[in-house]
């Protein structure tokens, strides 16, 4: 889980930068976080929501591709296991 849980941190700091986004959409980022928003430790799937939100918020065709690509009802689900 430490791999992950710095995985996670890393990519939600680095997009809070906008010069950062387009390579972390190039590396396909999202797909990455996407598995771990229903990960069993909850600090890792907080994370990945963090940084799929701030993804979004930054670039419009990484916020359609939230919708597009089924992340949306995933992280939906994600939060309903959480609470």
């Amino acid at each position: 889980p430490k791999a992950r849980v710095t995985f996670v941190q890393t990519v939600a700091e680095l997009a809070t930068r906008p010069q950062n986004i387009e390579a972390l959409q190039s590396a396909g980022v999202m797909s990455l976080l996407r598995p771990l928003l229903l990960d069993n430790v909850p600090s890792i799937s907080q994370s990945a929501a963090l940084a799929l939100g701030r993804l979004a918020n930054m670039n419009e065709e990484l916020a359609e591709s939230v919708v597009n690509n089924e992340i949306l009802p995933q992280l939906v689900m994600s939060l309903n296991e959480q609470n």
